[in-house]
């Protein structure tokens, strides 16, 4: 018996001739799940080229692939919604890229959407807590690799600074995430604790190399107009490299 038929193994009794095609419907879960985090891939990319109808298409792959996993019925209950909260993640950190993605690299203001909920997108609270929580991680990665012409200083600071803005504003969304009673909501709850506070700690691990980031380019600019006042010239605005 191979690595899928040892979880449902683990799943517990189930009638023997159901065997083969429960664990043909588990791979086909997890290739649903492959495709739904491919999908979330594809439609960060296509928020950064601004294309909206094809940021639309792959979120309907993706809710498409959640679909299909629940009807697929020799799975275990359990186990399918587990699927389907993994791809409800992903559905919830691609619509919270393309929502926070304009204000962190154009400047446009936050505004929270409407259709930005656990409600409008039907996630569950796990889903939505995971989703949220991996998203500062995408923004950053973004920035770092951000290279619009060649930015001045002034605008590596103002970029970062409108992340730790947006990384504050899923910060509030998440603000009720620890609360006992969500905790119970959600089901598994020392896996959910574990997994979630993993990812709040690189939350804060992004802050603190955002400020670090931003101390150090701040200190930059500081000397460059020391060195304009002295020289009474215009030294270039950057250092090379």
């Amino acid at each position: 018996m191979g690595k899928i038929g040892k979880i449902l193994e683990r799943a517990g009794p189930r009638p023997e001739r159901f065997e083969g095609e429960a664990v043909r419907e588990l791979e086909e879960a997890y290739r649903l799940r492959k495709t739904a985090t491919r999908s979330s891939k594809a439609g960060i990319r296509a928020v950064k080229r601004q294309n909206a109808s094809a940021v639309e298409h792959e979120k309907a792959r993706i809710q498409d692939s959640a679909q299909k996993i629940l009807a697929l019925g020799l799975i275990p209950t359990w186990r399918r919604a587990e699927f389907v909260d993994q791809i409800g993640a992903e559905l919830v950190e691609l619509a919270g890229f393309e929502l926070f993605y304009p204000h962190v690299f154009f400047g446009g203001e936050v505004v929270p959407a409407a259709h930005f909920s656990p409600a409008k997108l039907e996630v569950s609270l796990q889903a939505w807590y995971h989703g949220l929580a991996d998203l500062p991680g995408e923004l950053g990665k973004a920035v770092t690799r951000f290279r619009r012409g060649r930015l001045s200083l002034e605008e590596k600071v103002s970029l970062r600074e409108r992340l730790l803005t947006v990384v504050q504003e899923i910060i509030s969304y998440l603000a009720d995430a620890t609360d006992e009673s969500v905790l119970e909501i959600t089901g598994h709850e020392k896996d959910f604790r574990r997994r979630f506070e993993g990812k709040i700690a690189r939350i804060g691990g992004l802050i603190n190399r955002l400020n670090e980031e931003m101390v150090d380019l701040q200190g930059q600019l500081g000397f460059i107009e020391e060195v304009r006042r002295a020289v009474g010239g215009a030294p270039p605005d950057e250092f090379p490299g």
